[in-house]
């Protein structure tokens, strides 16, 4: 594990220095303003797995907004997670607790990320975002990402110059609206960021992966669209979280360190 972290920490520093990633990072930091102002967004993603020859549909709707309450600033979530048709996660910010639902074991768990004051009140969004990114399935994880990037602290967004690619190993190439990155570490793999300039704001419109690994059989392979909508959150949202019937609570509750 150790030398997979120092292989991609090597590519990562790569290419901050041999590629477009300044330039990506200037129009990434524009479309961060953008959802940030907007106080909520919705990411919707759609693709595919294929492990060992089957083909397994998913897909994914992360949605965050910010809203007073009493006076008090509060972030909300909810993310469902489908696979194969079938919902098997829900995760649900409330504005106070955090809930993670699994639906294949009807097992559900919370922990506490809103604070009411004092020094760690501005990080109640930080919060959120790091455990829903901690709890989340693996296909879950971009949509977590860019939300908590632009929506973590109301108004303020992740410092562009720090920015990477969601594949931390790519090497970054710009055309016109297009940023595209590429890498081969740990897996072959290329992803595209689509954005639109409206007046003089960059605007990320939709992202897009290929990815292939190799397999005992073959090679697996995982495709996904993610389209961004910002200022927009479906009609049906629900944040609350009530345990369905026959559901379990979790033996410990889990813990919202870091």
């Amino acid at each position: 594990m150790r030398a997979i972290l120092a292989t991609l920490a090597l590519a990562a520093a790569a290419s901050a220095t041999a590629d477009d990633l300044p330039a990506a990072r200037v129009m990434i930091g524009s479309a961060l303003a953008k959802i940030s102002t907007a106080h909520k967004a919705t990411v919707q993603t759609t693709g595919w797995e294929k492990l060992n020859g089957r083909t397994i549909p998913t897909r994914v709707s992360t949605t965050a907004y910010h809203h007073e309450v009493d006076g008090t600033q509060r972030i909300y979530l909810e993310q469902l997670v489908y696979r194969d048709g079938l919902l098997i996660q829900r995760l649900a910010g409330d504005g106070t607790r955090l809930w993670s639902w699994d639906q294949q074991k009807l097992l559900y768990s919370s922990t506490s990320y809103q604070v009411e004051e004092g020094p760690g009140y501005s990080d109640t969004g930080q919060r959120l975002f790091k455990l829903a990114m901690r709890w989340s399935s693996p296909e879950a994880d971009f949509g977590l990402r860019l939300l908590a990037q632009a929506m973590s602290v109301p108004g303020q967004i992740a410092d562009p110059n720090k920015w990477n690619p969601w594949l931390p190993t790519s090497r970054v190439t710009v055309v016109g609206g297009t940023i595209d990155c590429r890498s081969t570490t740990p897996a072959s793999s290329r992803l595209l960021y689509r954005l639109n300039n409206v007046g003089i704001q960059w605007h990320l419109n939709e992202a897009e992966l290929w990815q292939q690994r190799p397999a005992k059989n073959g090679v697996d392979e995982t495709f996904w669209r993610a389209k961004v909508y910002v200022g927009s959150i479906p009609p049906d949202t629900d944040c609350t979280f009530v345990p369905p019937a026959g559901s379990r609570p979790r033996a410990v509750e889990r813990s919202g360190g870091f």
